[in-house]
């Protein structure tokens, strides 16, 4: 992320291409550029059903006192300011004949239609919005024009209002997600040299001609790449027989309770500790921030479970996406992998569970280092791309997510934000509260983002799964007390 702050706030370079860092394509005759999904990014976009929504939605909490204008107008006058300067929003898919979809610009984006307003009619804090980032997470994107959306809330108290972008997941992965949204934001509350870039000239709409030339070029690429990554997936389940001893395998944990088939509905709830808090206690009881993080997760789960008399005799298995983005890799797509924790919820002591999860990490560590790397990747590559959509609208619709093991049971996603403060048009960026997709049988998820002094937690669920989301989330300050009572 921090190579992304760096890209984007350099007053040096004022303007950039408006394909600098995205994807590998290629240009045609008439000009037309075709942007290739990677097999990742296409698997993800092939995985969508109407219960299973694939996308990642940001949640920045704004203060409006250095503004003038109304967010709503603050918002969409930054947008057409910088708009030139993030061609992910202007990207739309392109069908492909008998290859996957690729990415085309679009010569002219109307924000208005993507761009939407609410204003809270009681005013209220950060949790008055929760219903409404709901509701956003409840919707696919449609997929005829650019994938994303925003919603600005007004009427927050303190004169605050939060802006909530949604963007699908084949174009932007966490860390990426982040980084694109600079852009859209100043070092300083009233910089003196403002980039604008409001303009942009989109290449040509691809010919017939051109979308066949793709076509034949994924007929003669697909055959090597499934070739190359199966040896990849070979050598991952060798690594893993070697290293692996002792580390949480897939589908291995107990059922709980949101373990179970979507329904579209989704309900989401917020929380944010101090970083000084967090690193306390790793000071005092070693491990890492991520460690006591991932802990305070499962302490949280721990008393949700608890509370419900449904405590398991075992740990959770926790899918932790891990970045695999390099500098050469630019800023689109999908750059990652994915490690297996063990989530000590059936553990009592908080301490006990804290150690747990350093020991569980430092496994998952060395089984992702032998056979992690690149695998997400390489079981995409190897997936027919046509045969995803199909199975996965069989799987939603006969609800086998009931009768199979889930195959994790709960997703923990932590990305490091800036440790800076900063600012849009006079406005203050307060909070980063972050959403990331659910999965059929996996109807949890929890997302951390690190911004400034403070750590904002974003829980998503189904509430025909778990009705009192917001309980686990009020669970992380409870047991971050309990474990700062022992330091």
């Amino acid at each position: 992320a921090q190579h992304g702050w760096e890209r984007y706030t350099s007053q040096t370079r004022p303007s950039l291409s408006a394909h600098d860092g995205y994807r590998s394509g290629y240009r045609g005759k008439r000009g037309a550029t075709l942007e290739r999904l990677t097999d990742l990014d296409a698997a993800l976009l092939a995985a969508e059903t109407s219960n299973q929504h694939v996308h990642v939605i940001a949640t920045l909490v704004l203060d409006m006192t250095g503004s003038t204008e109304s967010a709503y107008q603050v918002v969409l006058q930054r947008m057409r300011e910088r708009f030139a300067m993030v061609p992910l929003l202007r990207q739309r898919l392109q069908t492909v004949p008998f290859a996957p979809p690729v990415w085309v610009e679009e010569e002219k984006v109307e924000l208005e239609a993507h761009v939407h307003r609410a204003v809270l009619p009681n005013a209220g804090g950060i949790d008055a919005i929760a219903p409404l980032v709901g509701e956003v997470a409840s919707r696919s994107l449609p997929r005829d024009r650019p994938m994303w959306e925003a919603l600005v809330i007004e009427g927050l108290d303190d004169n605050r209002a939060a802006l909530v972008i949604k963007v699908h997941h084949s174009l932007v992965d966490g860390v990426s997600g982040i980084a694109s949204l600079v852009p859209f934001f100043d070092l300083e509350p009233s910089p003196v040299d403002s980039p604008l870039a409001d303009t942009w000239e989109a290449p040509l709409a691809p010919t017939p001609a051109e979308l066949a030339k793709e076509t034949l070029a994924e007929l003669r690429r697909r055959p090597g790449e499934i070739a190359r990554a199966t040896g990849r997936v070979v050598g991952s389940v060798v690594g893993a027989a070697r290293a692996g001893a002792g580390a949480p395998l897939p589908m291995a944990g107990p059922r709980v309770v949101w373990n179970d088939a979507l329904t579209p509905r989704r309900s989401v709830a917020f929380t944010d500790i101090g970083v000084d808090q967090v690193k306390s206690i790793r000071a005092a009881f070693g491990g890492t921030v991520n460690d006591v993080v991932v802990a305070l997760v499962a302490g949280s789960l721990h008393r949700y479970l608890a509370a419900r008399g449904e405590l398991p005799d075992r740990a959770l298995v926790a899918a932790v996406p891990t970045s695999e983005r390099a500098p050469e890799h630019g800023l689109a797509g999908n750059r990652l992998s994915m490690m297996l924790y063990g989530l000590p919820v059936h553990l009592d002591d908080p301490l006990d569970r804290l150690d747990e999860v350093a020991r569980s990490a430092e496994l998952a560590k060395a089984l992702y280092d032998q056979a992690g790397v690149g695998l997400f990747a390489s079981v995409a590559s190897m997936v027919p791309l046509p045969v995803i959509a199909p199975v996965m609208r069989t799987f939603s619709r006969l609800g086998l997510a009931r009768r199979l093991p889930p195959v994790a049971n709960v997703i923990v996603s932590n990305v490091r934000g800036p440790g800076f403060p900063l600012y849009a048009a006079g406005a203050t960026l307060e909070h980063m509260l972050p959403i990331g997709p659910l999965m059929e049988g996996v109807g949890l998820g929890v997302t951390v983002v690190s911004y400034r002094d403070h750590i904002d937690f974003g829980f998503l669920t189904c509430p025909d799964l778990v009705p009192d989301v917001g309980a686990m989330a009020a669970g992380i300050k409870t047991d971050l007390d309990a474990l700062l009572a022992l330091v």
